[in-house]
């Protein structure tokens, strides 16, 4: 008895991202040149962002920000400029606003990574001292889940502009209204 099967195969559609299906090589998606977490020498070329035509300003702004170590030319090419890891780092508040950081610790990277993942397996966290910058999320993310929904709720004006008249009277240490574009 003869038995027909159907052959599993991959959709075409699902089989690459919307940015490299077919084109010429200018407009597709420009990947990284190099692997996330691993070491690059200095002076290499992390990332291609030519620009980007849309309609309006914004969405001609490069996908990635130059960050620690890390510069930018005027086709926002992004190069390392020092030996070590690269990695990405999101903004708190808003997740699309991303920066690309080389650390020259390489040691101290791979290290750090072996120790998270040893105490993941045992649900804790590492160094949790809220002064660290680095483990911020983690305290976060243990500490007070719903931070997101705090950050985003628009502050009202008292709230945000303390009143000079306590500052002078020593109530308040000091005046430090957040920046209109900060990013936490």
């Amino acid at each position: 008895m003869l038995r027909r099967t159907i052959p599993f195969q991959a959709s075409k559609v699902s089989g690459g991202s919307a940015k490299n299906q077919a084109g010429s090589p200018r407009k597709k998606g420009k990947q990284f040149n190099v692997y996330l977490d691993t070491p690059v020498s200095p002076k290499e070329v992390l990332k291609d962002q030519r620009h980007r035509y849309g309609q309006d300003l914004h969405s001609r702004l490069p996908e990635y920000r130059p960050g620690h170590n890390v510069v930018m030319d005027q086709y926002f090419s992004l190069t390392a400029t020092t030996k070590g890891v690269v990695s990405i780092r999101r903004s708190r508040i808003n997740p699309n606003y991303k920066w690309l950081d080389v650390d020259p610790d390489i040691q101290k990277v791979r290290r750090g990574k072996e120790i998270r993942e040893e105490l993941a397996k045992r649900g804790q966290t590492t160094a949790m001292v809220a002064t660290n910058d680095h483990y911020r999320q983690e305290l976060d993310k243990m500490y007070e889940p719903t931070w997101r929904e705090r950050v985003l709720k628009e502050q009202s004006l008292t709230e945000r502009f303390v009143d000079p008249n306590l500052f002078a009277r020593g109530v308040v240490p000091e005046l430090k209204p957040l920046d209109r574009y900060y990013y936490e």
